[in-house]
């Protein structure tokens, strides 16, 4: 046993009460339920209803919007990690118009060789930008629409990305 002034005894102390508090908590946890709770008792749970297949919860509307993006892994056989992840997407305002574009992430060919999913025609690599043209009518009604603005933003969008990240680097309130 070291003395109490010894250096890293403080931390020893500190680790072996958090260890059995640790223990002292999963041993409650692990404990068998009071019988006369309400959670332990044998009651059914009310029937739920199951959903109708014809009622169509989402409706897929973005080529009609245009936004036309197709991501792309990059997969070759060789099953690197980013293959299995999905792409990265952010809404930002990147033309402070008061709305909110998207900046889609596409991946690229990972290893040598030929991918085994080709990008889709006409589809070409990188990053896209889609600035958004909401359409408001003098009734009330908007119409949502998107411009593919990747060439004239300057964005260098190449490389494999996986996520988006947005912010103001140069302090003058516009998104960088």
């Amino acid at each position: 046993m070291e003395p109490s002034g010894a250096p890293g005894a403080g931390l020893r102390a500190v680790r072996r009460a958090l260890l059995a508090w640790s223990a002292a908590a999963m041993m409650a946890a692990c404990a068998p339920a009071d019988p006369g709770s309400p959670a332990s008792t044998d009651a059914a749970a009310p029937p739920v209803a199951p959903l109708d297949p014809a009622v169509e919860l989402f409706e897929d509307r973005a080529a009609e919007t245009g936004l036309d993006f197709v991501h792309f892994n990059g997969m070759s056989g060789s099953f690197y990690q980013p293959e299995m992840m999905g792409p990265g997407a952010g809404l930002l305002d990147y033309d402070n118009d008061g709305d909110l574009d998207v900046y889609l992430v596409q991946g690229e060919l990972l290893g040598s060789g030929t991918p085994m999913v080709p990008l889709p025609e006409g589809q070409p690599p990188g990053d896209r930008l889609y600035r958004n043209d909401l359409e408001v009518r003098p009734d009330g009604t908007r119409t949502l629409r998107f411009t593919d603005v990747t060439a004239e933003s300057g964005l260098p969008a190449g490389g494999y990305g996986m996520g988006v990240a947005a912010g103001d680097y140069d302090n003058d309130g516009g998104v960088d």
